[in-house]
């Protein structure tokens, strides 16, 4: 850092909330997110609208953490002439993100749907099936229990409309003729394989020892794929296809849930038509780019970071690296005028690890040594410490490319008081004052919040820093606690004003961001001390908190 940053002042800081608390509060229903699948989506309007207010004409965007891509997409729906840069240490977010921009988008996908829709129907394995149930359906799957690798069929669902839909199942009359056509399926699906890949044991993220790609999906599933992969292994918009719905094609239970992909159930698994499901989702991502909103100008992809001071187009750079890894020749010093991001959170989302599924069949580059994950795998396992030290590693080179007094706007979400402290703590160090912070609603809970609705902080949070000079400590302004009455208070006070509120609502706009600027946050170590605040309060049957 040198040695006269301007450091901003408190009239600026309030300037600063204000403006983002009203942008926030303007903003009717967010629900568009990224069509493709990755974890921990974010919802467009978010981004589009602090573009809209903060990014000066012809400045630069930057997102350190690209994951799903929904910055650079709410970057060519705001419109705003200037340039986005987007970070990410793996290959499959950065090809989804520019497939999406890509003016062809829509012709891209139509082309790749019908090279998919050909391939299901020279490859479907499961004619024989189809007939042997007499429906005169398609297969749409089957629900087994599954005990050493043999497989006990429960049901078989055939017709892809819930108006033609049959399952046949223990009691109807050609259930087991089509039961005995399944197993021979699975059977003669049966390894060796050509090729599979170990996973990294990690029992945090359900990979056992032992286990292989394979595992994960039922031999049909697993020989159809195989085939996929080989025949569009040069074909990247094929394979960005699969990408989508990769996580649909393993065994899985009822729900399909994605969020532990190298999970899956015992009993009642659903083992789906694979073809089936890949096209079904080709033709989803066909009806979807149909109704892109591409607004003012079209996005262009440069090679680096154009100089041009009357920049008046939109343009993106992405690279593939860790950005602590970036360089000043890549992305240069003082010269990012916001930054937007949805960093790593401590062990909630092993990124790269998950991606080894991905990468069995994409052949799209995951990246284990440079991810910024707390991670109990058996090799390279990364602790508290080291997750911290490469967050602090990665928030220095932010701090040298942004320029002084610059906002950064950062999803973090994390029910343990002592993660968000540990968080913030170690951005204040490198040079961005943690300001404010406001809880976003979500419509629908996560594996991630499924403890149980009393714990979960449902929802968002966004935070609200500005670079600055780095603070060796949270600035400590404990009359908001301390002097002016207890959390208790705070908490009452905010609900008279706002109503019943929910658990995320009192921890984010309330409890966490007093707690912060009074420095009292690092003493909360578990989340239980929160409730303990809370039990004065009541708890309707909705869940939400008054008065």
């Amino acid at each position: 850092m040198t040695g006269d940053r301007y450091s901003p002042t408190v009239e600026f800081d309030a300037k600063l909330v204000l403006r983002f608390r009203e942008v926030l509060s303007s903003l009717g229903s967010v629900g568009e997110k990224p069509a493709f699948h990755y974890w921990t989506k974010k919802p467009l309007e978010v981004a589009e609208a602090l573009i809209l207010e903060f990014l000066v004409d012809g400045g630069v965007l930057l997102d350190p953490f690209l994951g799903s891509g929904s910055s650079l997409l709410a970057f060519r729906n705001a419109g705003r002439p200037g340039t986005f840069i987007g970070v990410d240490v793996n290959q499959l977010p950065l090809e989804i993100s520019a497939l999406q921009v890509d003016p062809s988008y829509a012709s891209r996908i139509e082309n790749a749907y019908r090279r998919i829709e050909l391939f299901c129907a020279t490859n479907d394995p499961f004619s024989r099936l189809e007939e042997a149930s007499g429906t005169g359906l398609k297969f749409v799957r089957a629900t087994v229990n599954i005990d050493a690798g043999n497989p006990e069929v429960t049901a078989l669902q055939f017709g892809e409309s819930r108006s033609e839909k049959q399952i046949l199942q223990e009691g109807h009359s050609r259930f087991g003729n089509a039961r005995e056509e399944y197993l021979s399926l699975w059977r003669a699906a049966c390894g060796p394989f050509a090729r599979n890949h170990e996973l990294t044991p990690n029992s945090r993220i359900a990979a056992k020892d032992g286990t292989f790609v394979s595992d994960l999906f039922s031999p049909i599933a697993f020989r159809f794929l195989l085939e996929y992969s080989e025949r569009f292994k040069e074909d990247l918009d094929a394979m960005l296809v699969l990408s989508a719905c990769l996580h649909h094609c393993k065994l899985t239970d009822r729900g399909t849930q994605s969020q532990f992909p190298f999970w899956f159930p015992k009993k009642e698994a659903i083992d789906r038509n694979t073809g089936l499901t890949i096209k079904k989702k080709a033709f989803e991502l066909l009806r979807n780019s149909s109704r892109e909103r591409i607004r003012v100008l079209p996005v262009s992809r440069k090679q680096s970071i154009p100089t041009d001071p009357d920049n008046k187009l939109l343009n993106y750079v992405l690279l593939e690296k860790g950005i602590q890894k970036i360089t000043d020749a890549e992305i240069p010093s003082s010269s990012v005028d916001l930054v937007i991001t949805d960093p790593p959170y401590f062990d909630q989302v092993a990124y790269s690890e998950y991606l080894a599924m991905w990468e069995f069949f994409t052949g799209l580059r995951s990246n284990l040594e440079h991810e910024i994950i707390e991670s109990n795998r058996k090799t390279d396992a990364r602790t508290r410490t080291r997750y911290l030290q490469d967050l602090s590693n990665a928030f220095v080179n932010v701090r040298r490319m942004v320029k002084d007094s610059a906002p950064l706007f950062l999803y973090f979400k994390d029910s343990k008081p002592q993660n968000v402290s540990d968080f913030v703590k170690t951005l204040s160090t490198v040079g961005f004052k943690f300001i404010a912070q406001t809880h976003l609603s979500a419509d629908r809970r996560t594996y991630k919040q499924n403890s149980s609705p009393e714990s979960t902080v449902s929802g968002d949070c966004l935070m609200l820093f500005v670079a600055t000079e780095p603070q060796v400590t949270m600035p400590a302004d404990r009359s908001s606690i301390s002097e002016s009455g207890s959390a208790e208070r705070l908490i009452r006070s905010y609900l008279k004003v706002n109503g019943p509120s929910s658990l995320g609502e009192i921890y984010d706009n309330v409890l966490i961001p007093s707690l912060l600027q009074s420095g009292e946050l690092e003493h909360f170590q578990s989340q239980e001390q929160i409730f303990k605040i809370l039990e004065k309060f009541t708890r309707r049957s909705d869940q939400r908190y008054e008065a």
